[in-house]
């Protein structure tokens, strides 16, 4: 009932073995840490060709006993999404920084803005303890902080798109307050015919959005505006 293989590094270069592992489930965790790029280009041609539909997830990470912070190289998950993305394609990262670092809890979820849906972290009882891989390893409240981090960060990495604009109320009020409105540069009375001159754009509560200024030039205003007062489509004749 094994639902996914992870496959280590070092053995990237047993390809009878990959091919086994592929034939009998194609559902894959490429842990890549110690691994060049060659290697991976090689294990990863080979899981391909013996099943173009196969699910691989590169999973990043050099599996130091602490991971200095400085030797983590999320930036390297971008290098890996371009050259081998792909339907069936994801990315995660196998964090093993200092579980004592102020950080630890943290740091892990900056590699979501990069791609990553996947995120290894090791846990442990009690880091007082010192058991298997205490060094990278959070305790069991660090390990809930580090889990309600990453669900927040999601939440504020959000879609790749601009599209979200288009359906979003309260960003559409923004829009509305935010952006300048067609207003009187100066005083202006009944029937003059209006000109750039008389017009200024501010930010404002009424008053037409800037992209009706050409039909707003050349006609004829029908009632008197004072200075900064708004001028909008119905105040001008058809």
């Amino acid at each position: 009932n094994v639902k996914k293989y992870v496959v280590s590094a070092a053995s990237f270069l047993e390809l009878d073995l990959i091919e086994d592992i592929v034939s009998y489930n194609n559902d894959i965790i490429l842990r890549t840490g110690g691994a060049t790029i060659d290697e991976i280009d090689t294990v990863l041609e080979h899981i391909y060709n013996t099943d173009e539909t196969s699910k691989v997830c590169l999973l990043a990470g050099i599996q130091l006993y602490p991971t200095p912070i400085e030797d983590m190289h999320i930036s390297s998950l971008s290098l890996l999404h371009d050259r081998y993305k792909r339907p069936g394609f994801t990315l995660g990262l196998a964090d093993h920084i200092d579980g004592d670092h102020p950080y630890a809890e943290y740091l892990p979820a900056i590699s979501l803005a990069l791609g990553s849906t996947v995120l290894e972290k090791h846990i442990t009882t009690d880091r007082e303890e010192k058991l298997e891989d205490y060094e990278a390893a959070l305790g069991i409240d660090q390990f809930k902080t580090f889990v309600d981090y990453v669900r927040e960060a999601e939440k504020a990495i959000g879609e790749k798109s601009l599209d979200y604009m288009n359906d979003n109320e309260s960003y559409k009020k923004y829009r509305l307050v935010g952006r300048k409105k067609i207003v009187a540069s100066r005083d202006l009375v009944a029937g003059e015919i209006l000109t750039n001159e008389m017009l200024s754009f501010k930010r404002a509560d009424y008053g037409a959005q800037l992209e009706s200024l050409e039909s707003i030039l050349g006609k004829k205003l029908l009632i008197d505006r004072k200075v900064d007062e708004a001028i909008d489509i119905e105040h001008i004749e058809k």
